[in-house]
């Protein structure tokens, strides 16, 4: 018997161990944001070699999250990199941009605590005014379905964004290492919704898997999100647009959302998502440097000039196109 408890009380410890070993390889194993860009070959060499104007950007965000002291000792450092005169050996020079990067993503990305509207814009719940909301109910309604089905497309419409900061690189073209993209993301909802509705067209589960596709595939009709993840100038201008865009959304001088609502009853048909997605993020990509352009050189009356509100239409409803299209995907 004494043996017996002796045995026990091994089996015991030797179990606690190994569930501290799992938890301590699962903690190491943690995916980052500065672990991700710390891969991110791309990223760390544009930050290397920063133009004034982005180091602007980035100085910009460091100083309002960085303490006083650890951004004095940064900033000398970096200084010390864009001029090609930095001590620190390459990997701790990688370190130190891939938590500079980490930092500035941080700062200037959507949905965090400092309440930026998230991509595209929008609301949590049902909301026919939000962009996200706007370009998912509205698919629906267009390819014939119900208020019951269109009610889920909407009201599911944001839920990507509200999943964490981190995961917000996946919401972008090529998102980043160790990460998924938009695309992929795109692709996954959907061919769960599309196997879902199979054995139940009308499943709620379907058609939220449907609504967090189309979430992932509306934000490729914004040219923002095909530029690189860590880029500062897309990043300082991203919700900025945004913003404009969904502030703008139901005014009549603008029609954004009358665009949507009066748009033809056509779609792109869709036989790969990810595929599509990419295509559609070829379209929107092709928008990009005009509205930057238009930003930089009118930077208190961009939104007023009538190609940047042509544009933001046809953008608009080529992300209804191909939303439509994903409802096709599903539903048959």
């Amino acid at each position: 018997m004494n043996e017996l408890r002796r045995i026990g009380r091994i089996s015991i410890l030797l179990g606690v161990l190994l569930c501290v070993a799992l938890i301590s390889t699962a903690s190491a194993g943690e995916v980052t944001l500065e672990r991700s860009f710390l891969q991110d070959e791309a990223a760390l060499d544009h930050y290397a070699h920063l133009s004034p104007d982005e180091q602007t950007i980035v100085l910009k965000a460091l100083e309002e999250t960085y303490s006083e002291s650890k951004f004095e000792e940064t900033t000398a450092e970096l200084k010390k990199i864009w001029d090609g005169t930095s001590a620190l050996e390459e990997t701790e020079k990688r370190e130190l941009l891939a938590s500079v990067i980490a930092s500035v993503f941080t700062y200037y990305c959507p949905d965090t605590s400092r309440q930026i509207s998230p991509m595209w814009g929008g609301a949590i719940g049902e909301n026919p005014d939000g962009v996200h909301n706007a370009l998912a109910g509205i698919a629906g309604q267009k390819r014939g379905w119900g208020y019951s089905q269109t009610k889920i497309l909407d009201a599911n419409s944001r839920d990507p964004d509200t999943w964490g900061l981190e995961q917000m690189v996946e919401h972008y073209l090529d998102g980043a290492p160790f990460f998924s993209n938009a695309p992929d993301k795109c692709s996954y909802y959907a061919n769960e919704a599309r196997t879902q509705m199979r054995s139940n067209p009308y499943s709620e589960s379907a058609w939220r898997c449907l609504s967090w596709s189309m979430h992932y595939m509306s934000d490729l009709s914004m040219p923002w999100h095909t530029q690189g993840v860590a880029d500062p100038a897309q990043l300082a201008t991203h919700t900025l647009y945004e913003g404009y865009v969904q502030e703008k959304f139901t005014d009549p001088e603008y029609g954004f959302k009358a665009a949507l609502v009066s748009a033809p009853n056509t779609w792109v048909v869709i036989s790969d998502p990810a595929s599509s997605a990419r295509s559609l993020a070829s379209f929107s990509s092709s928008k990009y440097l005009g509205l930057q352009a238009k930003i930089a050189t009118t930077p208190f009356g961009w939104g007023e000039d009538t190609w940047v509100k042509s544009t933001t239409k046809d953008l608009l409803k080529e992300g209804l196109k191909y939303n439509m299209g994903l409802v096709e995907y599903a539903t048959h």
